[in-house]
């Protein structure tokens, strides 16, 4: 999401929860938002524990919804 589009001082998020993928580590950090879903990121030298693997799996499944959910014209 280039920051030129959304300009975090904007506030955009912030009535909003977000649940994003790995490629938006930093979002939080630029933008306020409600709440911000990140998955876990594992490590070659840390693996993701079980627990880990269960929470992104959740939070995988709720983003392909959200994802594949047509939009509306309006």
């Amino acid at each position: 999401m280039p920051k030129e589009q959304f300009q975090p001082h904007a506030g955009w998020f912030k009535n909003f929860k977000v649940r994003t993928d790995l490629g938006y580590q930093k979002f939080a950090q630029y933008c306020k938002c409600r709440d911000v879903y990140i998955p876990f990121k594992g490590r070659k030298k840390l693996p993701l524990n079980e627990e880990q693997k269960l929470s992104n799996r959740q939070l995988s499944s709720q983003r392909i919804v959200i994802e594949t959910q047509p939009i509306k014209n309006a």
